[in-house]
């Protein structure tokens, strides 16, 4: 039985909560290999010396056309569409048997061994948003709202080395090049909305995790029998292994999400000793926050600000020339038509 290596991906800005999802991590698993993948980071940095997990950088990957995606998504974007070839690399080059992908604002509770049996039995493994029906009562998100950012959660992963595995992962990071985009307009939702192809193209390698005890968040607490005792979090009087605190603000505290959600009040309460804990471990980790600007808010090589208008000009056309004129007559509609509304 292999090993398991855990990964996330990241701008620098965001170190801290790496830093709490790895001594989260760490703390109710053995000690584990952990690699933080810095999109926005550079090897050269000697702060990444001081990281107690292996710092990688966008270009020890050799990605495809790597040049031009950093143009033309942004960092959320970005942060998806470099997730196989993350673990692909570490399957290649550092000979990691087993991957667990997780977002950096995941805080772990719980023990992995379950997932490393799991993964013995298949190939890879993602969690759906939700195991139950919804009801049919005019709440949100509903069903329809789920099946547009996908069935899966992409904030979970799980690959083991395989010959097709990385058959998988090559047609993601192809995929991906080009379909990345957090534009539910274009049917796009990053990388979620090609995972159930995925799932389906590969059937006999797949397994669901469905266990109600990993990725608990905001689109399923409310269907979970959550209690706390003995200083920590159950759930069908199984542990909880990890949280997705996705959308959660520190400074809000008593607020779990910016999304749509279905939660109660109860709930909420019943949140509250994990949300401090978290924001305590993130005020201890926040010596690690480094707040210079993503570095491809502007285009490398003319300096020009990336709007996300440019972005998706540049994908259409290859090159920015004449946006700058687009954006003016775009300005001049947007003012006439201001004005024949009043």
């Amino acid at each position: 039985m292999g090993k398991l290596a855990f990964c996330t991906v990241i701008t620098q800005n965001y170190v801290p909560q790496a830093m709490t999802l790895y001594n989260s991590l760490i703390k109710h698993n053995r000690e584990v290999p952990f690699y933080a993948l810095i999109i926005d980071g550079e090897h050269s940095n000697p702060f990444y010396a001081q990281m107690p997990f292996t710092c990688l950088f966008l270009k020890e990957l050799n990605i495809n056309n790597i040049e031009y995606m950093v143009i033309y998504y942004d960092a959320f974007e970005m942060c998806n569409a470099v997730r196989p070839s993350l673990i692909k690399h570490l399957m290649t080059q550092y000979h990691e048997q087993k991957v667990i992908y997780l977002d950096a604002d995941i805080f772990v509770t719980g023990s992995f061994e379950k997932v490393e049996q799991l993964l013995d039995e298949c190939l890879f493994s993602f969690t759906p948003h939700i195991t139950e029906p919804l009801p049919l009562d005019g709440g949100q998100p509903d069903d329809l709202q789920f099946l547009q950012v996908g069935l899966y959660n992409s904030g979970f992963w799980m690959f083991r080395h395989h010959e097709r595995s990385l058959s998988m992962l090559d047609w993601l990071i192809s995929r991906f090049e080009i379909y990345c985009f957090d534009n539910l307009e274009r049917r796009m939702f990053c990388d979620q909305k090609l995972l159930p192809m995925l799932i389906q193209l590969h059937l006999a390698d797949f397994k669901s995790l469905n266990d109600p005890e990993f990725n608990i968040a905001h689109w399923n607490l409310f269907q979970r029998d959550l209690s706390y005792h003995d200083n920590r979090y159950w759930v069908n009087d199984v542990p909880v292994v990890f949280f997705h605190l996705s959308g959660f603000d520190p400074k809000v505290p008593n607020q779990l999400t910016h999304h749509l959600h279905r939660m109660t009040d109860e709930k909420l309460e019943l949140m509250q000793p994990l949300f401090q804990q978290y924001i305590q471990l993130l005020n201890e980790h926040a010596y690690y926050k480094n707040d210079a600007p993503y570095k491809y808010a502007y285009d490398q090589r003319t300096g020009l600000k990336l709007t996300s208008f440019r972005r998706r000009y540049y994908f259409d056309h290859h090159s920015f020339a004449g946006v700058e004129k687009i954006e003016r007559l775009n300005k001049i509609k947007s003012i006439i038509k201001g004005i024949l509304k009043r």
